[in-house]
């Protein structure tokens, strides 16, 4: 018997008697063996699987719901839509219309449906560093708000009711948070690595640029820092006066949450001027 079914399994054996016949076991043996593999019994993981495959097929295909609730093996639209609702908290018609992508249903054993015809434990290959899609989600609102900030006339006015950086002892600009955004990692960079980009960017474009530049940079040095191995280790940062110490995993944090202040700050500004700026960490959309 496989340890995790295929899809012929989904519309083969029907029971578990049915199921042990064809693995070669008793039925106790059967529900032994698949639970030990897989943490559920053969029938639970089916219906699991079938429903998984019902949701993708919702998903992806334009087939009729009464289809799909035949193919999942129940007698009735209105029975599979309960199942539906109680597995993913929606109806199969409100499913389909807002078009999520992720049909699994947690369960145990981490073995889930896939539309190449085969049910398998879920790999790693396709997930991004959580770190790495944070500042990459970074990046692309930032351009989104550089462009939206050179649509102002009068971004190079102070910034007179709020003050988001109270501690720096000045008044900021519009188009001074815009370069905080765009620079983010440079001060860091030329602590650690003696990086420097040049003159401060002026126009939409540069800021892009330098923007990209930045972005670069920032998640190579975090790579230098995890196979080295050094999260945890401190250095001296002789750009302070006087110089201080610090871990680089501290680095890392302290720009993921500093740059955030930033943008949202940013965003926030935009907004105050009339600029339908949301709040400055729209949802990536195709």
């Amino acid at each position: 018997m496989e340890n995790t079914p295929n899809l012929e399994d989904l519309e083969g054996a029907n029971t578990g008697s049915e199921l042990a016949n064809e693995a070669g076991y008793s039925v106790a043996q059967t529900y032994r063996r698949f639970r030990s593999a897989t943490g559920a019994s053969p029938m639970a993981m089916r219906r699991r699987l079938l429903m998984e495959r019902a949701a993708w097929t919702l998903r992806w295909t334009g087939r009729a719901i009464g289809d799909i609730a035949m193919e999942a093996h129940f007698e009735t639209s209105d029975g599979f839509s309960r199942a539906f609702r109680s597995a993913y908290g929606i109806g199969p018609r409100d499913w389909r219309k807002l078009g999520a992508e992720d049909y699994r249903i947690g369960g145990p054993g981490g073995v889930h449906f896939h539309p190449d015809g085969e049910a398998r434990p879920v790999g790693k290959e396709n997930q991004m560093n959580l770190y790495e899609q944070l500042m990459d989600d970074h990046r692309a609102e930032t351009h989104r708000l550089i462009d939206l900030a050179f649509t102002l006339t009068d971004r190079n006015q102070p910034i007179k009711d709020v003050d988001p950086f109270p501690w720096c002892g000045q008044d900021l600009t519009v188009e001074q948070l815009v370069e905080r955004c765009s620079t983010y990692a440079e001060p860091w960079l030329h602590a650690l690595r003696q990086i420097k980009f040049g003159d401060k960017p002026e126009t939409a474009a540069e800021h892009h640029a330098r923007l990209e530049k930045n972005h670069e940079a920032w998640l190579k040095l975090h790579d230098e820092i995890i196979e080295d191995g050094a999260w945890n280790l401190t250095f001296v940062d002789a750009d302070c006066n006087p110089p201080e110490v610090f871990a680089y995993g501290f680095v890392m944090k302290h720009a993921l949450y500093f740059n955030t202040h930033q943008r949202i700050s940013l965003a926030i500004q935009l907004r105050a001027r009339g600029v339908d700026a949301g709040l400055g960490d729209q949802p990536a959309r195709e």
